[in-house]
Parts: structure tokens; sequence; C-alpha cells
């Protein structure tokens, strides 16, 4: 959070993700998009879920176009946090939001919410819903792990959800992780994926986004790194 943020600002690390949705969400989109890139990702995520569907896109896309805070927005801010904000005079203005934000807080979404979203912006504005899809870290972008980070995920996750996950994955994906077993374990593993049948393609999604959540976990604690798209690591 920019630290000229730190006053009002501050009371949204100790409220849960429905109580902030439900004290912003009568408020302009444009404030709303602020405060979600003032949010941790996975926490703004969950806010974007509790909001009302008719405005969510709308939010994700001023996220995404968002560069800077300029001091009046913050007194907005400040206004509606009900709290003082320390040291008006010498506020200046903070680097918020644009699209790797956006996509970030999309990275969180559930496969549904993810879906919903995507399809009304494909309709508004598919060159800014490109942009963020771009800079998303999705499942397909586990090839880039190096050996080590891959196992390390893989004894994180259940073998049961990364089959499922894999049933939708890209080849190379696949060996990414089968090349990571020894030879005995990934002929099973493969004989145990082919028993579990066809599966429906939202199972697979949220087996996917699963995957992803541990992988950022990992991720943020150092046990692992992620090769992203657009700032090099996500994290």
């Amino acid at each position: 959070m920019p630290q000229n943020a730190s006053g009002g600002m501050d009371i949204l690390r100790w409220m849960d993700s429905r109580s902030i949705s439900e004290m912003i969400r009568e408020e302009h989109p444009q404030i709303i998009a602020i405060i979600l890139s003032f949010l941790e990702y996975s926490t703004a995520a969950d806010v974007l879920g509790f909001l009302p569907e008719k405005i969510r896109a709308e939010v994700i896309m001023r996220v995404a176009n968002l560069e800077t805070i300029q001091p009046e927005a913050l007194d907005e801010l400040e206004r509606i946090m009900q709290n003082q904000f320390a040291n008006n005079s010498a506020a200046k203005s903070s680097s918020v939001g644009g699209v790797i934000t956006a996509a970030k807080i999309m990275n969180f979404t559930d496969s549904d919410l993810e879906a919903g979203i995507m399809g009304i912006m494909e309709k508004t504005d598919e060159v800014l819903m490109g942009r963020i899809m771009d800079n998303m870290f999705v499942f397909d972008n586990l090839v880039g792990c190096d050996d080590k980070s891959t196992q390390v995920l893989m004894r994180n996750i259940e073998s049961d959800i990364l089959m499922i996950a894999l049933k939708g994955a890209d080849d190379m994906v696949k060996d990414k992780f089968l090349s990571n077993m020894s030879s005995r374990a990934a002929d099973m593993f493969l004989d145990d994926m082919e028993a579990k049948g066809p599966m429906r393609i939202k199972e697979v999604e949220e087996a996917q986004k699963d995957i992803l959540k541990t992988a950022r976990r990992l991720s943020d604690s150092g046990e692992m790194m992620l090769p992203g798209r657009g700032d090099g690591v996500v994290g």
C-alpha cells in the first residue's frame, strides 16, 4: 500500500472481504477500483466476488486503466473510511492499479467469476481484455517453472487434484510434471488419470485454480519461483 494511504485505508487490513464489499458497494466504480488496487490481490478478488455482478467488469476495467491517485481522490477515500488522512498538505500522487494489478486480481477469482467478467469485457473493450489476459498467470505458464519449484509445488498439492488439472492442460505442462516423477510413479499416475474418464471443464478449471493458488502462496513465502508474464515473477 502506498505510504501516504496509511491513514484511513489502513482499516481495510482488519476487515473481511464481505464487510469491505458492503461498505463500498454503493460507491462510484472508480472509487471501488482504487480501493481494490490498495488491497492484497486475493482479498481484492474476494471483494470483487461480493460486489453486484453488473459492476464487476467495469470495476476491473477501471483498475486496469488506473495509473495514479491524486490527493483529492485520497481525501475521498478517507471520507469513505470515516477517518482523518494524516498530513494532507504533504500528500503526493500515488502510483496504483494498472493492467498488471487487474490481472493479478483476476488470477485469484474463481473460474465462473472470471468467465462472467471477461465475457462482459469482451463486448465492452476487447483490447483491454486482451491486455489483462496477456498478464494473467495461467495454469499452462507452469511449464516455465524450474524442476526444483515444480517438485516443491507437487509436494504441496494432492495427486488427485493434479490429475484433474492436467486433464485440460497442454502436453508440455503434463510433461513438466511427469518428468519430475520416477518412471514407475509417472506410469501409475497416468493410469489413474485415465481411469478418471472424461471430466467437466468446470472441474478441470477449478482444480487448476486451486493449484495456482497454492503456487502463489509458495511463491509469496519464497519456497518456489513462478515465471510470469508482465512483471517477470508472479508472487
